[in-house]
């Protein structure tokens, strides 16, 4: 999740793409060709797309993928590449190398050619005409993958469309006779300071985006204060391409832009901060039936109330021991159980308190059932718009555990991505 001002329809001079592979997602054929990129190519790759979006003005448009920086490159990509751990550990952090492609209309995963207005690999340029309507689809590169990626468009007109977010002001900027200077390391250069910001907890990762404006810059972070003549006080970070750097919600930090030396003096610089694959914002788009694969024909319906803040579960399910006596009942199954849910979230966290109801009647009120409140804890962490982590106590029974729930059917996940 891109750490900027989300908006379903807007228009934007960068326009950015966020989201995250997870294993689930749909697969088609290569939109661009696998063969000289991989040694082993996946015929198959999972791919998400977006759109449909339109240019204000007809020409030249260029698309990167910032996040290929941080992923580690394949070796046909580049045979000088040779296993560095320490790299994969500190920088690589959750970004995947994905393959970009714009098709005019519509996409059709059984023929992925067909409509294809540019594919690419790292990046490179498509001309694109106003009053058009493109999808953008974003594909695995080479093998499937778990992880972040993100993509932006620029171009001489501006963007608009659906599921796009707004890079903040602060990620693209040039360095301007007019900006301080300082010498923070690699000498008195300019500098531009955005802060002080606050962050949700969590890690986040960045990635220098100026490839296409021939620029190399520098990021520092600084908790707490930022002070020019004190370069290394309160530094936390400090990347050249990429880099992780974890983040607290009470804290504030200072984002430091700097050209690598004299000859990126002057230049525009763009780069992207963007939660690492913990979570999601929880809305109305998780609202679905969940199930276990390891527990079949049982499941749970997630039902997001937005404007209360709240989250309602129902658990369709069966007894934690399956009864030793005969069966007693005459609408339903004897075994069968159900409880539910009702709590607020924090971040990806919702955390639930279950209730058990007992001593009603069928469709009627006599007897009237009663509910037992404080029956459990019920915690459900979103990874993604269609992977949750269930966790349960039921502490009266001594019953407690975790599960992965995914969607029965993923017709809700591009909303709920939308929603981000």
């Amino acid at each position: 999740m891109l750490l900027a001002g989300d908006s379903a329809f807007a228009q934007f001079n960068h326009a950015a793409f966020t989201g995250s592979f997870n294993g689930s997602e749909p697969t088609a054929a290569g939109i661009i060709d696998q063969g000289f990129l991989c040694d082993n190519p996946v015929n198959l790759l999972g791919y998400k797309t977006f759109g449909p979006f339109q240019v204000s003005a007809s020409g030249t448009y260029y698309i990167s993928d910032p996040g290929e920086r941080a992923a580690r490159p394949h070796p046909k990509e580049n045979p000088q590449v040779t296993p560095d751990p320490e790299f994969d550990a500190l920088n690589a952090g959750n970004w995947v190398d994905v393959a970009t492609g714009v098709f005019q209309d519509s996409f059709n995963p059984n023929e992925v050619s067909e409509n294809i207005v540019g594919g690419h690999n790292e990046g490179g340029q498509l001309f694109l005409n106003a009053d058009t309507n493109y999808i953008l689809v974003v594909q695995e590169s080479c093998e499937r993958q778990v992880g972040d990626f993100y993509v932006v468009i620029r171009g001489f007109g501006t963007v608009t469309g659906s599921g796009f977010v707004e890079l903040p002001a602060y990620t693209f900027d040039d360095f301007g006779l007019l900006d301080p200077r300082a010498d923070l390391g690699d000498g008195e250069l300019e500098y531009d300071n955005s802060g002080p910001l606050q962050f949700p907890d969590g890690t986040l990762l960045y990635s220098d985006a100026g490839a296409f404006y021939q620029s190399n810059m520098k990021l520092r972070v600084y908790e707490g204060a930022f002070d020019p003549a004190q370069p290394n006080l309160n530094k936390i970070a400090e990347f050249d391409e990429v880099g992780q750097f974890n983040v607290e919600s009470e804290k504030t930090y200072f984002l430091v832009a700097q050209p690598i030396n004299a000859l990126n003096s002057g230049a525009i610089y763009a780069y992207v901060i963007q939660g690492g694959s913990t979570g999601i914002s929880i809305n109305a788009g998780l609202n679905d039936a969940w199930v276990s694969t390891e527990a079949p024909f049982q499941g749970m319906f997630f039902t997001v109330f937005e404007a209360l803040e709240a989250i309602f579960l129902a658990w369709f399910t069966f007894d934690s021991i399956v009864p030793a006596g005969p069966d007693t009942a005459t609408f339903g199954a004897f075994d069968q159980r159900w409880v539910t849910a009702l709590g607020g979230w924090e971040g990806n966290l919702a955390t639930l308190t279950a209730e058990l109801t007992t001593g009603g009647i069928f469709n009627g009120s006599d007897p009237l059932g009663s509910q037992t409140p404080n029956y459990g804890t019920i915690t459900i962490e979103f990874i993604s718009c269609n992977e949750a982590l269930v966790t349960y106590d039921f502490p009266s029974i001594g019953l407690s555990g975790s599960f992965t729930a995914t969607r029965v059917l993923d017709d809700n996940v591009a909303l709920c991505e939308a929603m981000q």
